[in-house]
């Protein structure tokens, strides 16, 4: 017991991103911001069986410590990087031809070229024009 408090197990059903998009809202997000505390990965993850238009547009997503793997995850997926800003990195789906705000995108990444958690680069900002 800490603080008086009493913890139980509760067993909470989950669903993954493909049956949510599929079963659930039946259409694709168009931009998906997903900062769910290290199990980023694991929804990536899931997301391998989605089909190009059943991906989100435009993902946003936290660096974090496993930003490596997180990367590699998001290029297999097909996602490019445009920015990133704070702990956050800006993603297309590389299938769209987007217009961007390339003067804004210019300046974020020449003001943020490295992410430093705890100590350590874990991102270095390589996009700058």
């Amino acid at each position: 017991m800490i603080y008086q408090s009493t913890f139980i197990d509760i067993e909470v059903e989950c669903i993954t991103y493909p049956h949510f998009i599929r079963n659930v809202i039946q259409r694709p997000i168009d931009v998906l911001v997903l900062d769910i505390e290290g199990s980023e990965c694991e929804v990536l993850k899931t997301m391998k069986e989605l089909t190009t238009t059943e991906l989100p547009k435009f993902l946003v997503i936290e660096a974090g410590y496993d930003w490596p793997e997180r990367k590699t995850l998001l290029t297999e997926l097909g996602y490019t990087i445009d920015f990133y800003q704070f702990n956050n990195v800006y993603l297309t789906h590389s299938s769209l031809n987007v217009i961007k705000n390339t003067p804004f995108i210019r300046k974020t990444n020449n003001e943020n070229r490295q992410f430093v958690w705890e100590g350590k680069v874990i991102f270095v900002n390589d996009l700058c024009f």
